[in-house]
């Protein structure tokens, strides 16, 4: 009985150890995951002074280039809520312009409140651009 009690107590700790570990290791992998910096480029008001455009860089590390992104926020929020993203670019594998933070060169313009231009290098690879967001219609023009 004393050694069924001892076994049972064994694969119990086993057990705990093994889930700590576990929990050890997501926590390690969690803080990892996330090891992209954004760099402000610029940020934008609307004229009416409800949204802005917000023109980053992101560095994911030495195995992706640089990219550059555009998003649209409430002027009230923070930048990098992610809810916003409208255009993605990158020159990874193409000779675009490069701003001094290494993505491809963006600009961007209200035209009015309703109206978004973003200028963009021809040659940047383009992952994403919406044609229209929360009622702002975006333009592109290629450089």
């Amino acid at each position: 009985m004393k050694k069924k009690i001892i076994k049972i107590l064994l694969v119990i700790i086993t057990v705990c150890v093994i889930g700590v570990c576990i929990k050890v290791l997501y926590i390690i992998y969690s803080i990892g995951a996330n090891t992209c910096a954004d760099d402000t480029v610029e940020e934008l008001v609307s004229p009416d002074h409800e949204m802005k455009a917000v023109i980053y860089c992101r560095d994911c590390g030495a195995t992706t280039s640089f990219s550059t992104h555009v998003e649209i926020i409430p002027r009230s929020k923070t930048f990098f809520s992610s809810n916003g993203h409208i255009f993605v670019a990158d020159a990874s594998r193409v000779k675009a312009q490069r701003l001094s933070c290494g993505g491809p060169k963006v600009e961007a313009l209200w035209k009015d409140k309703d109206t978004l231009i973003i200028r963009y290098d021809r040659n940047s690879e383009i992952h994403k651009s919406l044609d229209e967001f929360k009622n702002v219609n975006i333009i592109y023009v290629a450089n």
